[in-house]
C-alpha cells in the first residue's frame, strides 16, 4: 500500500470514534476532538504554537491524569517549532496503536504474534509520516533530516522452544537542536486480562545485565478493554518495578496497577525514545554497543526476537544482507548490519538442530 494512499484522519478518526489507543484515556468526546486538533496544529511547522494550551479540567480519573502527566505535558506544554518534530512521530506511533488495537487485538492472538502486529503497524507509520518528517526538518533546520528504520525478525531461525515475545527498538537521534545520542529498549510482551503473569526467571533475564533499558509491554485483552468503553493502547511498565515482589517462581500483575503505572507505547518511545534528558533508556556510545545490549541477554532461552532500529537525523539505519564487509571496523568482518540484526544462526553457541 503506497503511503499517499492512506489519510491520517481516517486513522485517528476512528480512534476518536471507537475510543481505541490514546484516545481511551480522554474522559469526553470533546477532549478527544481537542487533542486530535492539537496533533494538527503542533505538527504544522508553519502554524504558531506558543498561545495554544491543554485544558486541565475534568481529570477526572488515574488513567486521565496519568495520560496527561506524560503525554499532554510531556509533549505539548511549552512547545517551539522543533517540538513538532517530535510530535509528528507522536501522531505516526498514535495512529499506530490506532490499528493494532482496532484489527488486531480483538483476534486474541498469541504475544509472539501480536507483537509482530505492533511493530509492523509501528513501521507503517513511519513510513507514512517520513516525507511530512523532512518537509518540517528542512523547513526548522533549512537542512536536509533523514527519517529511516529497518525492522527484523532476528529470530527467524531459531527452534520453537527459543522464540517468545521479547524485542527491542533502538534510536539513533541526530537533530540540529538535541546532543547526538544513542538508546536502547529491551521489552517482554504479556497479555493481559483483569491482570498479567509475570515468570520470576524471565524477568530476571530481562533485567540482565543492565536493568535501566527493561521494560514489560501489556496488551490489554477484554472487549471493553478500558475504562472509557474501548481498547486501550499497549502499556509500557518498567521491569524494576516488579523486582521487589517476585518472590514465588511467578507473579500476577494487576490489571489495576497496570494501568495506573504504566505509559502508552507511543507517548513512551517519544518522551524516552527522543529525549536525551529522559534518563529512561539504556544510553549507548554505538549502534553497536546498543545491539550488543539488547541481545547481551544471560539466558539464551529469552533472547529477543525481534528488533525495530529508528534513525531520526542519524544517518540511515544498515541494512542486511549480511556479509563481512572490510570496510566496517569489525575485527571479525562482520559489517554493522551483521552486528545490528544477527540471524540466530549466527549465534556461536547455538545451531538451528537444536
Amino acid at each position: 500500500m503506497k503511503p499517499g494512499t492512506v489519510h491520517w484522519e481516517e486513522i485517528l478518526e476512528l480512534g476518536k470514534r471507537e475510543r481505541n489507543g490514546i484516545f481511551n484515556y480522554l474522559p469526553q468526546h470533546s477532549e478527544a476532538g481537542d487533542f486530535l486538533l492539537q496533533l494538527y496544529l503542533y505538527t504544522n511547522p508553519l502554524v504558531s504554537v506558543w498561545d495554544l494550551d491543554i485544558s486541565n479540567q475534568n481529570r477526572e480519573s488515574d488513567y486521565h491524569q496519568t495520560f496527561v502527566a506524560s503525554c499532554i505535558s510531556g509533549l505539548l506544554d511549552n512547545a517551539s517549532h522543533e517540538k513538532c518534530i517530535d510530535i509528528l512521530l507522536f501522531k505516526a506511533l498514535v495512529a499506530a496503536e490506532i490499528r493494532f488495537v482496532s484489527n488486531f487485538v480483538p483476534q486474541e492472538s498469541h504475544e509472539e504474534r501480536l507483537t509482530g502486529h505492533l511493530l509492523s503497524e509501528t513501521l507503517f507509520s513511519l513510513e507514512l509520516v517520513r516525507r511530512q518528517f523532512e518537509e518540517a526538518c528542512r523547513e526548522i533546520y533549512t537542512r536536509k533530516v533523514n527519517l529511516d528504520f529497518h525492522y527484523a525478525d532476528v529470530a527467524a531461525r531459531k527452534g520453537e522452544r527459543h522464540s517468545g515475545a521479547d524485542f527491542a527498538v533502538i534510536f539513533s537521534v541526530a537533530l540540529p537542536d538535541r546532543p547526538r545520542f544513542i538508546k536502547a529498549f529491551r521489552f517482554q510482551a504479556k497479555k493481559a486480562g483483569t491482570a498479567a503473569r509475570i515468570d520470576r526467571q524471565q524477568h530476571r533475564a530481562l533485567l540482565s545485565p543492565d536493568g535501566r533499558g527493561a521494560f514489560y509491554v501489556f496488551y490489554c485483552m477484554g472487549k471493553e478493554s478500558g475504562p472509557r468503553i474501548g481498547r486501550q493502547s499497549p502499556l509500557v511498565l518498567p521491569a524494576q518495578y516488579c523486582a521487589e515482589e517476585i518472590k514465588n517462581a511467578s507473579m500476577n500483575v494487576e490489571r489495576t496497577r497496570i494501568n495506573s503505572n504504566a505509559e502508552p507505547f507511543s507517548a513512551f518511545l517519544v518522551l524516552h525514545g527522543l529525549s536525551s534528558e529522559s534518563g529512561v533508556g539504556r544510553r549507548c556510545g554505538s549502534l553497536e554497543e546498543a545491539a550488543n545490549y539488547v541481545y547481551g541477554i544471560q539466558y539464551p532461552e529469552y533472547a529477543i526476537s525481534r528488533l525495530l532500529v529508528v534513525s531520526v537525523g542519524g544517518g540511515a539505519v544498515p541494512r542486511p544482507p549480511s556479509g563481512g564487509d572490510p570496510g566496517s571496523g569489525h575485527s571479525d568482518g562482520k559489517s554493522l548490519a551483521d552486528v545490528l540484526f544477527r540471524r540466530w544462526r549466527a549465534h556461536p553457541d547455538h545451531n538451528d538442530t537444536e
